[in-house]
């Protein structure tokens, strides 16, 4: 298709002849004349609107592009004034996209049909160098259109004026120098071609490409059309069935194949802890020999990145083996690769190369994935091992130098060479035979010992506070492809591209890096998502041994006997092992159905469990698809020893939820000389119109939230008022602060009233571990205290903490951001203690506005500001220095109703609160509301941050589920597990301002979920935020502040008292 060529050289350096540098042709440009401009616009109407000034230069005959084609193409100059260290020099820089069709609206305006126009600037500059992210990189035509809608003028009117203000930088500083301009040459010698030079934009360039950058990349991740090239849908995995119940006797679970295998000899068995996608990589092994204990192991990467192999031997006591000695069983690369540049560690070896997923014409093809299949063999000694996938990434690294082969090859396979081959008008039909040189051991021994060099002091840190790759500095490593050692690959690409044309690409070889670096550095990746950069270093898995776990579940000892069911209904029951501090999902058994005429004396079920790590053991009893009980094991060593026989005993569980379930106001938490429990049927009167600023008096501006520890009875509440009582821990001022507050829960004596020494002038709460506990038990019956069965210390709760903002402004490479400060729940001290310099169990590196506990010893946090879910380990007692403990993972970002999509899974609208199921789905309360738009849902995740499709829709299964858009959202709770999860939403309808307008309403998820999930709405229940129990109680924190029998304003000290809300309770009907 013929293009004429239009430029604005305004800015244009004397005495130099200009040209447009596409397709390896130069092609001059000539000086409009008032006559030639006014042709132009002419024939060209989309030329219309430009001033004389900025249609400046243009080509007098028209140039032939191919249609489908989506090329890079320069403005360059002659240097007769030698002041570039090259042949010319590069003015603009655009990428032209030629679509299919034979017309479109420009063409079919203009006078001269079938000749189409392109005009560069500064402006298409600025967006050639955002394009260069490996996100939105293309060589798809259609695929490219759809990307420049995101930076359209009209399209996109905010994200256009962000780039405007690129342009206007990158005019400013003027066309690129030496040491000026928006960007400047950098020397470096080819060998084969001598010296040549790559462009770098300035710092003060990429910094003002940062918003517009961020902008493109959250507009791009929420269009569905780019689904696959600009963004990848990884569907997780939070809770896995352990098969289909091959004994059907009731009372016993075992699974077919596990049945069949305990009838065999004893033979040494091994399996994976996660087979499931993680960062693009699945891992899959097969037992060949398991007298010699021998495995095949098959890694298999679906991302545009290369990946090495590593794997580490554990032993029995579950320390790592020094295994200098050891290879794989068929060798490959590694034994040249590791005698050269010692790549490995004594614990932690080589096993192979893992190339990336293969592109068509830059697209990638899922048919083609890279992948590694390697034989190895267990040394004597070892019981389990950890696999790796190394390249680059982010997060804590101890072992630097696993990064170094994925990295280099990385670099590039998947950054320098398509930043080349976009000037030249090639996608590659595949890239293939380029990631078959790299199995050439001698060659990419070869490569690696030069590109070592570009890593420096990022693959030598081994601290244990989170690093990110210096993308600026590693872009230089694109000359490694013209140095004689790696000869094979330039020869490759010299196939691949018309003699003479690579060396004039030179210039842009590392900008798919510099991109990435503009990405990378903005909010420290909490506003854009990239796949390559937002993996960990080193992508673990590992094989251990299997056992069969075999549990025994006795009835509650308060009942002697299985639950009562009531006619008609049915009773089963499922049994869970959950993994703990591992990322692998839980396994579920299947629903064994019972007899209730003729219980066994115990059930029992079995599992094939894979050794390693910690575990635990629960059991869920159902009467129809009512929870009756459960039984928990607690945390156990997942070793034989432990985890081949158990024996557990079921808790009967109360009142079950229906389409009847509307509860009432029981009881609320007053103040008369010391706080209680004050029976109450109607609920309190005060809404959100209650908040109050003030600095002084009993004003409560802020509701932060309620946390319930079950296992030991007790309800922290968190809220911001004056007229606390208390002064700022840091400068000792009153007025408006933050503050917590722990009491009894009803029906027990309120002896652990807790309070802080002071306050907090930055945001806070409390969060409690809410997952029931196992209790202490003695000749089969549980150990009472004042009438609650006592938990057993042998099994430790995760704790209960508050969020301290204390160090939030400092940098998050040192201690900064929100800790997790550990509170101790008992009635030995009726404060916090909020001392400077406890030890840190966590860490956010932004607020987290909603925060829950998971299961597997991990907390979870979702910040509104940036859209974030936040997950981290929980650190071991007693807790880790402050510059010590890791920053919490950040996943999700910004979602966008982008055409009317209603937002895409695994993004997020404003995250109004976070709460976990019994079983570890983590599911998210989102709403976002402006004018004449309103959308809420709940969105399921697992630990890796993926979306979990586990709500019934009209298209299947979900991991959305759509709330009413005619409300305002407070808070979100859930009870139960994979079988069946309990909803519990609070909002209000219009202003807020009148009881009436608040609501609770029940959703189910799982079998027996009514059609559309919603079970029951509660109405009149005015709170600012909500918990739930086990048991279905209902406590909500209220907008009103503790008051006495007479209905006035209470609390400790003179009247009216300390500054604190009110909680109550609620409960729903007893069954009938």
């Amino acid at each position: 298709m013929p293009h004429i060529f239009h430029t604005n050289l305004s800015d244009k350096l004397p005495g130099e002849d200009y040209w447009v540098y596409i397709a390896g042709e130069k092609h001059p440009l000539i000086e409009h004349t008032p006559e030639s401009r006014s042709k132009a616009r002419m024939e060209h109407p989309s030329l219309a609107h430009l001033e004389d000034t900025a249609l400046t230069h243009y080509t007098p005959h028209a140039v032939h592009i191919q249609q489908g084609t989506v090329i890079r193409y320069s403005i360059r100059h002659q240097n007769k004034t030698n002041t570039l260290p090259g042949k010319s020099g590069i003015h603009h820089v655009d990428i032209l996209v030629v679509p299919n069709e034979t017309a479109d609206g420009e063409s079919m305006l203009n006078k001269r049909p079938g000749v189409k126009v392109k005009h560069s600037d500064y402006e298409t500059t600025a967006q050639t160098l955002i394009r260069h992210h490996g996100d939105l990189n293309t060589k798809d035509a259609t695929i490219a259109g759809y990307i420049l809608e995101h930076m359209d003028q009209f399209k996109a009117p905010i994200t256009y004026g962000l780039i405007q203000t690129l342009v206007d930088a990158m005019r400013a500083a003027g066309p690129p120098a030496v040491n000026s301009g928006w960007a400047n040459y950098q020397n470096f010698d080819t060998s084969s071609m001598g010296e040549q030079q790559l462009l770098i934009p300035t710092t003060d360039i990429m910094k003002a490409a940062g918003d517009a950058m961020t902008a493109v990349q959250i507009s791009t991740k929420n269009d569905v059309r780019l689904k696959g090239t600009s963004w990848t849908l990884q569907e997780g995995t939070s809770v896995k069935s352990a098969g289909d119940n091959g004994e059907m006797a009731a009372g016993i679970y075992m699974p077919a194949s596990l049945k069949a295998r305990t009838r065999k000899d004893d033979h040494w068995t091994a399996a994976l802890a996660n087979t499931d996608p993680t960062y693009g990589l699945e891992t899959s092994i097969n037992v060949i020999d398991s007298g010699k204990r021998q495995v095949e192991i098959t890694m298999t990467n679906t991302y545009i990145r290369c990946l090495a192999a590593y794997i580490q031997f554990v032993d029995a006591d579950g320390n790592t083996m020094n295994t200098p000695d050891w290879q794989p069983d068929d060798g490959g690369m590694s034994a040249e690769i590791v005698a050269d540049l010692q790549l490995d560690y004594d614990d932690l070896r080589f096993i192979g190369w893992i190339s990336p997923i293969d592109t068509i014409f830059g697209v990638p093809d899922t048919k083609f994935p890279g992948t590694l299949t390697v034989n190895v063999t267990f040394p004597e000694g070892a019981v389990s091992a950890n696999i790796y996938g190394c390249g680059l990434g982010t997060g804590k690294n101890h072992y630097p130098k696993s990064a170094v082969i994925g990295g280099v090859t990385t670099a590039m396979l998947n950054f320098v060479l398509p930043s080349i081959f976009l000037g030249v008008g090639v996608a590659g039909q595949t890239w293939k035979p380029a990631y078959d040189l790299f199995n050439d051991s001698k060659f990419i021994a070869a490569a690696l010992a030069i590109g070592i060099t570009y890593f420096g002091g990022d693959f030598l840190y081994v601290g244990l506070v989170d690093k990110k790759m210096n993308w600026v500095e590693f872009s230089t490593i694109g000359q490694i492809i013209f140095d004689k050692a790696v000869t094979k690959l330039l020869v490759w690409c010299e196939k691949q591209i018309v003699e003479g044309e690579i060396e004039d690409e030179i210039p842009f070889a590392g900008w798919a890096m510099i991109a990435v670096n503009i990405a990378a550095d903005v909010a420290q990746m909490s506003q854009t998502i990239v796949e390559v950069v937002d993996s960990p270093w080193m992508i673990s898995n590992s094989i251990s041994t299997t056992i069969t776990s075999t549990l025994t579940i006795h009835p509650d000892p308060r009942h002697i006997s299985f639950p009562a069911v009531p006619s008609g209904s049915k009773a089963s029951y499922v049994a869970k092992m959950i993994y703990l501090d591992q990322n692998r999902p839980s396994v579920t058994s299947s629903q064994v159905a019972l007899d209730p005429s003729s219980y066994p004396a115990t059930l029992s079920a079995s599992f094939e469990n894979t050794l390693g790590g910690k575990v635990k053991f629960e059991v869920d009893f159902y009467i129809d698809n009512w929870t009756a009980g459960k039984a928990t094991t607690g945390e156990l060593e997942n070793d034989e020893q432990h985890t081949a026989s158990i024996i557990l005993y079921l808790v009967q569980v109360p009142i079950p939820l229906n389409s009847k379930s509307v509860y009432t106001h029981t009881a609320i938490l007053g103040y008369s000389g010391q706080y209680s429990w004050m029976q109450q049927s109607f609920p309190p009167t005060g809404t959100l119109s209650n908040a109050d600023n003030s600095q002084t008096g009993n004003a409560i501006s802020e509701w932060m939230g309620l946390a319930i520890s079950q296992r030991h009875g007790m309800i922290g509440l968190s809220w911001k008022a004056a007229g606390l009582g208390i002064t700022d821990c840091f400068n000792h001022a009153d007025g408006q602060l933050y503050a917590f507050q722990n009491v009894n829960i009803p029906g027990t004596d309120m002896n652990a009233v807790k309070f802080p020494t002071c306050a907090l002038s930055g945001l806070s709460h409390l969060i409690y571990d809410s997952f029931p506990p196992k209790f202490q038990m003695d000749n089969g019956n549980f150990v009472l205290e004042n009438n609650l069965p006592v938990p057993d210390p042998k099994f430790p709760d995760l704790g209960n903490y508050y969020i301290d903002p204390r160090k939030s402004d400092n940098g998050l490479d040192t201690d900064g951001g929100y800790h997790l400060r550990k509170v101790i729940l008992d009635d030995n001290s009726p404060t916090f203690d909020m001392s400077a310099g406890q030890n840190s169990y966590g860490r956010f590196p932004y607020f987290p506005d909603s925060v829950t506990l998971h299961p597997s010893k991990h907390i979870i946090g979702v910040n509104q500001k940036y859209c974030k879910m936040m997950i981290t380990p929980l650190a071991a007692d007693p807790g880790l220095a402050d510059n010590n403990i890791p920053l919490a993972r950040a996943f999700a970002g910004k979602a966008l109703n982008f055409n009317g999509s209603g937002g895409r899974p695994g993004l997020l609208f404003i995250p109004i609160a976070v709460t976990c199921s019994h079983d570890g789905t983590i599911l998210v309360l989102e709403q976002v509301a402006s004018s004449g738009f309103n959308l809420a849902r709940i969105q399921a995740f697992d630990l890796n941050g993926n979306p979990v499709s586990c709500f019934s829709g009209e298209n299947g299964a979900s991991p959305t589920l759509s709330l009413p858009s005619n409300a305002t959202y407070l808070d979100v709770a859930a009870v139960g597990d994979n079988c069946s999860t309990f909803l519990f939403i609070l909002y209000y309808n219009n202003s807020g301002t009148a009881t009436s307008d608040y609501n609770m309403t029940i959703y189910q998820y799982g079998k027996g979920a009514p059609a559309g999930n919603l079970l029951v709405t509660t109405p009149n229940i005015p709170a600012a935020k909500i918990n739930v129990d086990m048991w279905h109680t209902l406590y909500t924190l209220n907008w009103q502040m503790t008051q006495d029998s007479s209905g006035h304003n209470a609390g400790p000290g003179a009247a009216p008292g300390r500054t604190v809300p009110s909680v109550s309770e609620w409960l729903p009907p007893i069954p009938q």
